[in-house]
């Protein structure tokens, strides 16, 4: 027998007191005149075990069969839709996958079918619930701002079939809510909801539709919604996405940037040129393969936006540029198969959907990306010719002279616009059939035309004057390199550019959203400079009074961004 156990009797445990395990009786026992027993089963020290899985998916099985079988279901459908992965790649099928890994992978396929089945309905409904009291006919009034925003805005952004848009209305009725409810059946009804109430946010936050007392926040209602259907939708959008995905997003932060916020806006049209990238919009191999003449339309014109807008970001913004390679052509119009061009705005009233208004629209877009992709070049170029400190012996004579080139024809680009660009208050015979109606909203979107083109003008001129002038290069965009000329040239130019403005509709102004502000805020830091740097007092004089003037005007477009300079700090 042992001398010693190694653990202490039933009658030590009890009270708690110190064994020495003695045999065959302990010193505490003995003094007690007792017998040592070892009786009571051990307890396994360290931490609890673990409920075991098996008892877990017994557990799971029994509160909800229904949703493991429905998760079963997305996993297998999921894994059908997924791409054949490549050669070198190992095949997850032959991949162990932990048990627990895999419950764990159940619950969040649960949890997102049930994220899909109730969210939709919830935003649908949150939405009704905070406009309904504000409009009789929900579905009149969507229509109403599809119109509005057809009127205002696809002259500058022909990103929607509109007849498609203004049918979607129907979405807004209490009973539409109930689609969206049925999981993946849903999406296409999913993303038309978030891009109509995304279209009526920013026509809503433009001001061109009459709001009813109390309403002021209804546009907010409506982004938020848009918003939160994407969000229940965003995987399988990403995973195929379509025009409606791309317009779904600019629409989103064009409103979020007439919210005053632009950082936010900028995060959203980042997401819209990653899925440019990824749709490979810019391949004409790619565009070709759709078989959908108008969904290519939109295509294309949805990249020469998001094109547009990054060089926007780069060359007002101060930020990066990420879209550096593009399509050939920004003229280039898709036909239907009896060879009539794609309309986009077919099916519409007729004072909006008449082919030859939509014809008299191209020009006009056409231009504004030309415009961005000459001042684009000069300002890489520029760029590039400052690294090597010198023009003259370095062999890059060429690209100096393509660099005045492209100056020349930035600064003749607006003459080429067709007559009706370049005055749109005039009468023109094509015009003289046309219902009164007809004709004041094609004047109007003409006049958004003619606004954007040369505010973008003059913008672009100062920022590629400034650029070279920074960089010694004043020379190969007819100037010279000395400080006070070329302040001169550029209060010259943005005189130009505030007399113009002073001049034109405040209502094609406001048609150009947040856009035409953030222009009109960059040439403000130009003047801004000169009056601070050069040491001309007359040319100072005449920046600051020219400030003077260009701020008056920001502060009559009610410009949200305007007021939160937190917002536009640039790194």
């Amino acid at each position: 027998m042992r001398r010693h156990i190694r653990h202490a009797c039933d009658s030590c445990r009890r009270r708690k007191a110190r064994c020495d395990g003695t045999a065959p009786v302990c010193t505490g026992c003995r003094s007690l005149g007792i017998n040592c027993e070892y009786g009571t089963p051990r307890a396994k020290r360290g931490p609890k075990p673990r409920t075991s899985v098996s008892t877990k998916m017994e557990v799971t099985a029994e509160r909800s069969p229904q949703a493991l079988s429905t998760s079963t279901a997305s996993r297998t459908q999921l894994s059908t839709d997924r791409p054949a992965q490549a050669s070198g790649a190992p095949s997850p099928a032959v991949i162990p996958v932990p048990h627990h890994a895999a419950i764990q992978a159940r619950s969040s396929s649960t949890d997102s079918t049930r994220s899909v089945q109730i969210l939709p309905h919830n935003a649908h409904r949150a939405l009704l619930k905070a406009v309904e009291p504000l409009w009789s006919d929900l579905v009149v009034f969507g229509q109403q701002c599809v119109e509005h925003w057809v009127e205002q805005s696809f002259a500058v952004l022909p990103i929607l079939d509109a007849y498609s848009t203004w049918s979607s209305a129907m979405l807004l009725l209490p009973k539409a809510g109930e689609r969206f409810a049925q999981g993946p059946r849903s999406l296409s009804g999913m993303g038309s909801f978030a891009l109509l109430t995304a279209c009526c946010a920013q026509t809503l936050y433009s001001g061109s539709m009459p709001i009813p007392p109390g309403g002021e926040r209804a546009a907010d209602a409506f982004l938020t919604a848009s918003r939160s259907m994407l969000v229940q939708h965003e995987e399988a959008d990403v995973a195929q996405p379509t025009a409606c995905s791309l317009a779904i997003r600019v629409l989103q932060a064009s409103a979020l940037h007439s919210q005053g916020k632009t950082r936010m806006a900028g995060y959203v049209i980042g997401q819209a040129t990653r899925l440019v990238l990824d749709m490979r919009s810019y391949d004409e191999e790619v565009l070709a393969q759709l078989g959908d003449s108008r969904e290519v339309q939109l295509r294309r014109n949805l990249f020469w936006v998001l094109h547009s807008i990054d060089k926007s970001i780069a060359l007002v913004g101060g930020l990066p540029s990420t879209l550096h390679i593009r399509l050939i052509d920004p003229a280039q119009l898709e036909h239907e198969t009896d060879g009539t061009p794609v309309r986009l705005l077919e099916g519409m009233p007729q004072s909006l959907g008449l082919p030859t208004h939509e014809h008299s629209l191209r020009a006009g877009f056409d231009i504004c990306n030309r415009q961005w992709l000459l001042a684009d070049g000069i300002s890489r170029t520029l760029d590039l010719l400052a690294s090597f400190g010198s023009v003259s012996g370095t062999g890059l004579e060429p690209l100096a002279s393509q660099v005045t080139a492209d100056f020349v024809a930035l600064c003749g680009l607006p003459d080429t616009a067709p007559a009706w660009l370049c005055d749109p208050a005039a009468r023109y015979d094509h015009e003289t059939q046309l219902p009164q109606q007809a004709m004041q909203r094609r004047r109007e979107a003409h006049w958004a035309q003619h606004v954007n083109i040369l505010v973008t003008h003059h913008c672009l001129k100062l920022l590629v004057l400034a650029r070279a002038a920074q960089s010694s290069l004043a020379g190969l965009l007819g100037s010279v390199n000395d400080e006070r000329l070329a302040a001169l040239r550029s209060t010259e130019v943005a005189a130009e550019l505030v007399g113009y403005i002073e001049r034109v509709p405040m209502k094609a102004l406001k048609a150009n959203g947040e856009a035409l502000v953030e222009k009109l805020r960059k040439v403000g830091v130009i003047l801004l400079e000169i009056s601070y740097q050069c040491k001309s007092e007359v040319i100072v004089e005449r920046g600051k009074v020219l400030l003077g003037r260009l701020l008056n005007l920001i502060a009559s477009l009610d410009s949200k961004a305007s007021d939160t300079p937190d917002e536009n700090i640039s790194h």
